[in-house]
């Protein structure tokens, strides 16, 4: 049966190994280095920016078919994020910017001897030949402000803002022998603070070691749906939902690259949004020693990044 705790420790034990590893590559720089730190000029500037994403999250999506019925999980699979931003720096260091993200991950498990899935309605059912198709989708919407500063050789800019998080996750299970598909919609929309660090150290000529860290916590709405689908008609439709408390973790480190007014960036990332979707199967108390899914699902990602800025010039005062 899917122990919550240990799944829980897990996760959380991937989310320190993946930040230490990030934070140590972000610190590691040579001392004395006597190149310039790469800096985005006073005005408006414009980010772009695309990682290939691979997912972290562990789930379960029902039972196997054999006694003692273990249960089966998967992931959000992978899949690309991009982002968007533009924003203004002013020659005191003070900066501004907005910033929208939206990350599409999608994955496919086969399960050629079945899986037991669950309907609150039905209870549970199973076919030969199953397939589980997921598609996660995560968009965020960020405001941000903050101060930038010399520190040694090399800048830091800390920060603070709003976002505003939604992230939705589909799985559909069907069978090659039957027509209908068993249907599971988890969803999270949130907003609240955050608070984040970025710090930059020459390596050489045009050369920068970055990295960053961001901390936020969303309030929100959680909604769990199922139903089953046959021949184009929903079947035993079930939804329930809360308001609960998230929290997103950001990691980043790299290399910046001058290229003219402007710079490139390549790197890895570590993206993590913590207790936000319910994938709780609602198992009814009678198969208690049945149970499978968790309340307080994440969502993580991690992956390489390329990044470019461009300066637009100066537009505001």
């Amino acid at each position: 049966m899917p122990n919550t705790q240990n799944s829980a420790i897990k996760s959380l034990r991937r989310a320190l190994l993946t930040s230490t590893a990030i934070c140590a590559l972000a610190i590691a720089v040579p001392e004395g280095a006597v190149a310039q730190t790469i800096e985005t000029p006073p005005g408006v500037y414009l980010e772009l920016g695309g990682t290939y994403a691979f997912s972290l999250s562990d789930f379960d999506i029902g039972l196997g078919p054999v006694a003692p019925y273990p249960s089966v999980s998967t992931d959000d699979g992978d899949g690309w994020s991009g982002e968007i931003t533009v924003g203004n720096k002013w020659a005191n260091g003070m900066h501004a910017a907005m910033r929208f993200t939206y990350t599409d991950l999608d994955d496919n498990k086969a399960s050629p001897n079945g899986i037991y899935v669950y309907n609150p309605i039905i209870g549970f059912f199973t076919a030969p030949n199953m397939n589980t198709e997921v598609d996660a989708e995560y968009h965020a919407l960020e405001f941000e402000a903050g101060m930038e500063f010399g520190l040694g050789s090399g800048r830091m800019q800390v920060f603070g803002g709003l976002q505003y998080v939604g992230v939705e996750r589909d799985v559909t299970t069907s069978s090659t022998l039957l027509a209908g598909t068993h249907n599971v919609e988890s969803k999270f929309t949130g907003y609240g603070p955050f608070v984040g660090v970025r710090g930059g150290m020459p390596v050489g000529s045009g050369i920068t070691a970055v990295g960053g860290a961001k901390f936020g916590v969303l309030y929100g709405e959680a909604e769990y749906k199922t139903n089953f689908t046959y021949a184009g008609v929903t079947y035993y439709p079930f939804k329930d939902g809360d308001h609960r408390v998230a929290g997103t973790i950001n990691l980043e480190a790299g290399l910046a690259f001058q290229v003219g007014p402007g710079s490139v960036t390549l790197g890895y990332r570590f993206d993590a949004l913590y207790g936000a979707l319910d994938m709780d199967a609602r198992v009814a108390a009678y198969y208690a020693p049945y149970r499978f899914g968790d309340s307080t699902d994440e969502f993580v990602t991690h992956g390489p990044f390329l990044r470019g800025t461009v300066p637009l010039g100066n537009v505001l005062p």
